[in-house]
Parts: structure tokens; sequence; C-alpha cells
């Protein structure tokens, strides 16, 4: 059965979208307490404490002295160390030290059966003879693939990162959790790793099974035995979210790399409690439901546009996504309703009323998705919300509170995605003022980072054009490069960019999994 479009759908190609609309019918828990907690500062014998204060116990020492984590084979492991400051990272705890094996290494963490988080931190560094290229390394677990054969240096060089962090959820059906850290094919391979977390998570966290639409049968998803990886975590219109404020140590980031095309909405927070209504309280910390990205004031406007979103994923995998809601900005019913798009496919079978699905304003409600993805679909993910006025609603708008997308493992067990393209730095300027924006443009802006990609990457200069105004680069311009290099994003100019400069600079960098910033 063919589900209703809006008059203002977006026309894009259409892949198969697989829908569960979910609001919690658990009870609302005040607290979750972890059954199983462990963090691994690994390479070093003490234990530490990060500067969220949270207590890390060093791996360095045998199993004879009090280590019973780690199994491996004698003179086969190396601790290290690193003395050198880095601003990119967010702690010296786990990143200044680390354990490297040049033969595979396990450790086994005493669980209670049921689903946990697991969470490492990559950061390679040279140390002795061991050069950050030959950090590559197999991560697997008793029954999935996380990583497979994965170079980190050149993930972070491609992706444009400071390190690496990894979050999986894995269901655990024994009393034993192991991690196996396996070196890569190549002949000075080794595998390596800063931190481990493991860390019990609530059951009922996520949905049983996942239902397809447009389809004569319904497909289910075993979540419960699925692993899941997380590609991202977003604190839509807000803040970012450090683990220790989050009652599951979970880390959230801004939208604010994947917001897309000229009209961006507003973003905005509010000091005002929440209400969990049916949900655990440990859904998404508070500070998510507070925050927001909805639409302009001005419902001629907002009838023109969608407000966008657009995010990297690998292909050939199925994406499970959840979306959070929770209406501050109207008190009743019937004044916000909109449609939302997954790659131009309506999601829900009919539009959605924040207040009135969760029983008022200032109540916290969630809606699941998942989407499949083929090899030879783009591998990316858009979310488009539009105003859907055939209720009459009071106002026409949309809004969206936080997003998180999970990667499901394959029919292998493996989560592990196609190597990413090497990164290309685009920088395209009016001639005129190429020395001015070079000279001054990254002191004002405070973009360091950004300019120095182009010392180490290619750079490609782009045509000039005179429009001020933003709109995705044409695809049909950029045939020659892979899709993940030209996925598109779209932004205003930046507040600091002076009217000289309006509309003449093009900086194009990686922020996370290669979002591309354009200006025509």
């Amino acid at each position: 059965m063919a589900l209703p479009r809006s008059s203002a759908s977006p026309v894009r190609l259409v892949p198969l979208l697989l829908f569960l609309c979910f609001c919690s019918s658990v009870s609302s828990a005040t607290t979750f307490n972890a059954r199983d907690e462990y963090r691994i500062a690994c390479g070093v014998s003490s234990n530490l404490t990060d500067s969220q204060g949270r207590l890390w116990t060093g791996d360095a020492s045998n199993a004879a002295s009090g280590n019973p984590y780690l199994n491996l084979n004698l003179g086969k492991d190396i601790n290290a160390s690193s003395s050198s400051q880095n601003i990119n990272l967010p702690d010296p705890v786990p990143f200044s030290s680390a354990h490297i094996f040049t033969s595979p290494a396990t450790y086994s963490f005493p669980v209670s059966p049921g689903r946990h988080w697991i969470r490492l931190y990559f950061y390679p560094f040279d140390f002795s003879t061991y050069s950050i290229s030959d950090a590559i390394l197999t991560v697997e677990t008793d029954t999935y693939t996380l990583m497979q054969n994965v170079s980190l240096s050149y993930v972070m060089s491609a992706l444009n990162l400071g390190f690496i962090f990894e979050e999986f959820s894995v269901n655990v059906t024994e009393n034993f959790l192991t991690l196996n850290f396996i070196p890569g094919s190549s002949p000075n391979a080794y595998a390596m790793v800063n931190g481990i977390e493991i860390l019990s998570m609530p059951d009922d966290m996520y949905v049983n099974s996942l239902n397809a639409v447009n389809l004569d049968a319904v497909i289910p998803f075993p979540v419960p035995g699925t692993a899941l990886e997380t590609m991202f975590r977003l604190n839509v219109g807000g803040q970012a979210i450090v683990e220790s404020n989050d009652a599951l140590g979970r880390l959230w980031a801004t939208d604010e790399a994947h917001i897309f095309g000229a009209q961006q909405g507003v973003a905005t927070s509010v000091p005002h409690a929440i209400s969990y209504g049916t949900l655990n309280n440990f859904t998404a910390p508070e500070g998510v439901y507070t925050s927001a990205r909805f639409m302009t004031n001005y419902n001629d406007v907002n009838m023109q546009f969608n407000l966008t979103w657009n995010i990297s994923v690998d292909p050939n995998f199925t994406y499970y996504m959840r979306f959070h809601f929770c209406e501050i900005q109207y008190t009743k019913s019937n004044m916000r309703v909109f449609d939302i798009f997954i790659n131009s496919q309506l999601a829900t079978p009919s539009p959605y009323d924040v207040a009135g699905a969760a029983g008022g304003p200032f109540v916290a409600s969630v809606l699941d998705f998942a989407m499949p993805f083929q090899p030879t679909d783009a591998p990316f993910i858009t979310v488009e919300l539009h105003p859907n006025i055939i209720s009459r609603p009071a106002y026409y708008n949309a809004i969206l509170n936080g997003l998180e997308i999970f990667k499901m493992n394959d029919s292998a067990g493996n989560l592990q995605g196609p190597r990413p393209p090497p990164l290309i730095v685009f920088i395209s300027f009016n001639r005129d003022i190429k020395q001015k924006v070079c000279g001054n443009y990254r002191r004002s802006c405070g973009l360091d980072s950004c300019f120095s990609c182009s010392l180490h990457y290619p750079v490609m200069l782009l045509p000039e054009k005179q429009e001020e105004r933003w709109r995705p680069f044409s695809l049909m311009a950029a045939t020659s490069f892979s899709w993940r290099q030209i996925t598109l994003y779209c932004k205003k100019a930046f507040d600091n960019f002076s009217k000289e400069w309006h509309g003449q600079l093009c900086l194009i960098c990686a922020i996370q999994r290669l979002q591309i910033l354009h200006l025509l």
C-alpha cells in the first residue's frame, strides 16, 4: 500500500524505508544502575581519573599481579606512553597511553547476560620502533566483527579526526564478554588500544523489531540479537553533552555539522522541567529535550523549504534511527504538525504532532525508524521535516530535538564498512582577495585546522560564481569523485565572515564523515 505524500515532498530517488513509530509503554524509571562497569586505561599499571571524575583501571600488570582481564602471548605486548600534548584530544586519559599487541590478544570481562556498551578509544602515536602507519587491527567479539583490518592513521587522515572513538552495543548471552585484538594483515602491522569501556545498558532501551513499510510482508529485525554501531548521536539545536551528564555515559554532539541548506531554522534552548511521560528517563538527557531546532516564525517562509540534515553513512547496511521530540514552544496539540522524510520517503503514515503524540508540551517522546542500504545506494541519510497543513495547524512549522543513528550488523555479523577515500579539501575564492583571505581569514574566524588541511591534502580550485546564495554543489560537476567525497553539506556564511568577503570564499573541509561546505 502506497503511503500518502505531502504536496511539498522533496523529489529524490526513493530507497526502501523500514518504519516503526514507537512511544515506549514502559513506565518511567528513576535511575538505571549498571550491573557491569569497566573502564580500562591501556598501557599503564596505575589507576587514573579523567577530567570528568571517572576512574580508569590500568591494565599493564599481568594476570598474576591482579589483572584478570587480559590474556596474551608473553613478550608480544608493549606498554606505550606519549608525553606530547595534543589539543585535539578531549582528555589525556585514556589517550596518553596505549597497549600494543604484536600477536592476537584477548580481554575477557565477567558480565551478567544482557545488552552492553563497548566503547573503544584509539590515538596512535609513534613509540620506539612502532610507527603509527602500522597500527592496523581487527577487533572481534565471540559473535561479531566490530572492526576489520582498520588502519587507524589512515582513517584519521581520511576523515580529518584527531582521535578515533567507537561505540558498539551488543547482546551478551554468556557470563563473559570477550574482545579480541588482532594485528592487521600488513607485514609490520600491530594492534593497539588506548582505552576500553564495558558498561551494561538497559535491555529495553530499543524496540524488539522493526516493520517494513510498502511491502506485502512484515520483516522482523531481531534487535536483541543484533549488534549496533553508533554512527551519530546529535543534540539537535543544543550544546554538546559530555558523558558525565548522561545517565548512560553517552556523548551527544551538536547538529551544526549536518544541518543542510540555506534555511537552517532556529536553534534554541529553554530552562524548563521535562516530563518523560511513558519513557524511561535515561532515554536521553534532559538537555536533549530542552533544546531543539525548529523553523522560522513566518508561515509563508516555512512552506518554501524543508528543515534538513544530511549525514554520511556506509552503504550495504541497515540503519536504526531514533528521533527525539519534545514540544518546547507551543502549548497545545495541532499547533505544529509536520511530515518526516528520510531519503525522500515519507516516514510516518500520518503527519506528526509532537504535543498531541506526547500528551502535551514539555513531554518527551521518540520515533524509531530503520532503513536499509544497497551497495549501489548513495551513502548518506537525508532527514527532512516539512509543515503539513491538512489539519490546519495554528503554525506551519516543524521541530526536532535529538537524533541517533546506529548501524546494524550484516548477515555475517560484520559491522565494518568500506575504507574511506582520501580526504580532498576544496578552496575557492575571488582572485582579487586571495592574499587577503589566506592571510587574515583564518585568524579572524579561528579556522587554522581547516586551512592547514590544504597543506597536507590535495586542493582543488573551483570556478568563481557571483551568486551570493547557498545551494548544493552540482553532482554532475563532480562525477570523478566517489559519493563519500561529494557528500554535500551546505551552510550559511560564517558569523565572523565580513561583508567584503561574503559569498566569495568556499571552504570545504572534512567534518566527521566528510561533510562538505560549498558556497556558490
